[in-house]
């Protein structure tokens, strides 16, 4: 299903508000960011590692104590799960500290960066990576994160939604139910909330129950923890 005929599932959901405006926006542009909201949820379910990603920073010899949070194929890096600095030269581990900005504060005196040498720790602040130390040789910062989606927007009309056909009910349920509380109707909000509850409910069953048989594949079902999409992760490790 693309996006646009999941907009059009969603707004005729919607009685005489299908066409026009919910508040000082047009109806299509509230069921979007409803399927923006509902979409991420039920991938994560479908696809448990499907927002799970890495990403690479290279830190130059003689470079700088400060760079650029990186990105991920245009999606945000919501949290960051674990982290690994290597030496670029034979790919050497190197034992950094994260921790918090203003502990790394007290710790880094010198923004003059004027000391070279291998980092200790770093830390993030204002979506800038910060290094105590200018890097002596090339180096690299490799993050393990959880991603937020790109959002889709009306420009995406013919895009294919990234999930399965079982899933798209769901999808088109919690947005619908986003609409109605747009609206501020809570019966017809609650009624397809509900029915959200209801397939999600039913496509998790399914899944565990293919999860619990294997699926024809030597080795079973995995027992890797899931990480929640919506839950900033309380540990951040090197790996």
């Amino acid at each position: 299903m693309t996006l646009t005929e999941m907009v059009t599932a969603v707004t005729g959901n919607l009685g005489n508000r299908s066409e026009g405006t919910i508040g000082n926006e047009s109806t299509e542009t509230v069921a979007v960011r409803g399927i923006n909201i509902g979409l991420p949820q039920c991938v994560k379910l479908a696809n448990p590692t499907a927002y799970e990603k890495t990403a690479t920073l290279a830190l130059p010899s003689g470079g700088d104590m400060i760079y650029p949070y990186p990105t991920i194929e245009g999606e945000r890096i919501k949290d960051i799960v674990s982290y690994r600095f290597t030496r670029a030269s034979d790919g050497g581990r190197l034992n950094v500290l994260k921790v918090p900005y203003p502990q790394f504060v007290e710790i880094t005196s010198d923004f003059a960066r004027a000391h070279q040498g291998t980092p200790s720790y770093w830390s993030i602040f204002a979506e800038e990576i910060y290094i105590n130390r200018v890097p002596a040789e090339d180096y690299n910062l490799l993050l393990y994160c959880e991603v937020w989606p790109k959002a889709l927007t009306l420009d995406d009309a013919n895009t294919p939604l990234p999930i399965n056909t079982e899933w798209e009910l769901a999808i088109e349920a919690y947005a619908t139910k986003y609409c109605y509380m747009k609206l501020q109707q809570g019966v017809q909000a609650t009624y397809w909330g509900d029915i959200y509850d209801e397939q999600k409910s039913l496509n998790t069953q399914v899944k565990r129950k293919v999860s619990q048989r294997g699926n024809g594949t030597a080795g079973g079902p995995s027992n890797r923890d899931v990480l929640d999409p919506f839950v900033r992760s309380t540990r951040v490790s090197q790996f």
